[in-house]
């Protein structure tokens, strides 16, 4: 490497801290390494000397390796982190390689670690090589890469490509020769040039910036072919918000399944683990119980089991969402809430007369699925409730969603939204949308959702503002 690598050390032995950079050095790496020895010099570090990779020792005094990883991926995500440590359990390897650590070293087989850092620095470089490609043919302005010295084109992007030219098409061009189009325009004003056979604007509506980039280590040229017409301008305008849009909804549905995992994870131990090991216990005092014991331990074990069963079913539910491309949203909502009130007393009454599904597209009908069911499940849980209502409907270019219940209520001034809250915030932002909750104690529990209605991949335009609807 040319530039020395930052390496950033938290070791508790100096002794052992020294036979590492020995290590390091005869490994050929070319470094610049700080060593840190308790997790305050190691929080100041971070931000400080802003390290392109981390060593941490497995055993450092009154600390956890696992908070050193947890600090390092809040502070600087994306940057290696390598475990340099004495033999420890294998659950514990297992943990922090779980956790996000890139690799363990042994300090026994330190010869390894310059070709473990050299992986990992391979990995990050392939991982930003990833990013910013799919930045550039995801961007609504076609560009261009250009070869310095000879001019031949390196590369193009999809909104580039899409326009009508093919890569045999701009080894062929001249960079002055090259026009944006202007969407819907079937004319030129200009004389009409060989090649492809799509129309493109005049060169006077269009504007070129050259940016000199390395590409492969290589000097070239950036292009970028922008259309300074309005219609340009808008059309690149409403693709940005498309992907911008698009991106939002992916963050979120990850956080979402991160958060919805977590709530699994704490349901599968604390209910369904507690009732199986009572379950267990039971059937190990029948086995050696007196004969009279036997059938109320049975009965026992047998209840247990039945309500294992119903929780699994409604966790499987909960994870698997029905395939809404086979299946309208209303009868999956329906099917949804036949489940639900299967396994509880609540009575669940569903009016979708003015919902027009055609104005939905399949991030919309997913989104307002996992919103009925986020609410159903808070429903269940907290609100005590006998029977609550939902109402579908497609009004004036939005989709509302309205879920009551008939429950205790609570203040939404002071009671901290949960994590299923938070999740429908986030499906309904996601999507444009917005979403509000209206509760007092002792009055049940509102919750309205509208989202913005599209139809055949296009926004269908409100005579209403959206803000009409909440009054």
């Amino acid at each position: 490497m040319n530039v020395p690598l930052k390496i950033l050390h938290l070791e508790a032995s100096a002794r052992d801290a020294g036979s590492i950079g020995q290590a390091l050095t005869a490994g050929g790496l070319v470094y610049k390494r700080m060593v840190v020895h308790d997790s305050n010099a190691y929080t100041n570090a971070l931000p400080q000397f802003r390290p392109h990779i981390l060593l941490c020792d497995g055993h450092i005094p009154g600390w956890e390796a696992h908070e050193a990883l947890a600090l390092a991926q809040q502070t600087l995500p994306g940057v290696p982190f390598l475990l340099v440590t004495h033999p420890v359990s294998e659950m514990f390897a297992v943990s922090m390689l779980k956790s996000g650590a890139a690799d363990y070293i042994l300090k026994e087989n330190l010869q390894q670690l310059p070709d473990a850092i050299r992986q990992c620095m391979k990995a990050v470089e392939h991982n930003l090589q990833d990013k910013y490609w799919q930045l550039f043919q995801q961007h609504p302005i076609p560009m261009l890469v250009l070869d310095q010295l000879t001019n031949n084109l390196l590369d193009a992007n999809d909104a580039a490509i899409a326009q009508g030219y093919t890569k045999n098409n701009f080894t062929v061009l001249q960079t002055g020769e090259l026009t944006a189009p202007v969407p819907g325009n079937n004319h030129t004003k200009g004389k009409r040039r060989k090649g492809p056979e799509k129309q493109r604007a005049n060169a006077a509506d269009t504007c070129l910036t050259v940016h000199p980039i390395l590409f492969d280590n290589k000097p070239a040229n950036l292009v970028l072919v922008e259309n300074t017409t309005i219609s340009g301008k808008r059309d690149i305008d409403w693709v940005s918000s498309q992907l911008l849009s698009e991106k939002l909804v992916a963050v979120t549905s990850v956080q979402a399944q991160e958060q919805e995992r977590e709530e699994i994870g704490k349901e599968l131990h604390d209910n369904i683990n507690q009732v199986l090991n009572a379950t267990r216990l039971y059937l190990e005092f029948a086995m050696v119980a007196e004969p009279g014991l036997v059938p109320e331990l049975l009965e026992k074990s047998y209840k247990n089991v039945v309500q294992v069963i119903d929780e699994i079913r409604l966790l499987s539910h909960k994870l698997v969402a029905p395939s809404l491309e086979n299946t309208s949203l209303v009868q999956a909502i329906s099917q949804l809430a036949a489940n639900m009130c299967a396994v509880t007393p609540l009575k669940l009454t569903i009016n979708t007369e003015e919902f027009d599904e055609s104005c939905t597209d399949g991030n919309i009908r997913l989104t307002l699925y996992r919103i009925v069911q986020e609410q159903l499940n808070n429903i269940l849980k907290h609100a005590q409730s006998s029977c609550a209502t939902i109402v579908l409907r497609t009004l004036a270019g939005y989709i509302t969603l309205t879920i009551q219940d008939n429950g205790r209520g609570f203040d939404t001034g002071t009671t901290p939204r949960g994590i299923g809250l938070r999740n429908i915030m986030h499906r309904t932002a996601a999507c444009n949308g917005t979403a509000r909750i209206l509760s007092a104690p002792g009055q049940g529990c509102t919750l309205e959702v509208i989202i913005p209605a599209r139809k055949n991949g296009r926004k269908v335009y409100a005579a209403e503002r959206r803000s009409d609807f909440f009054k």
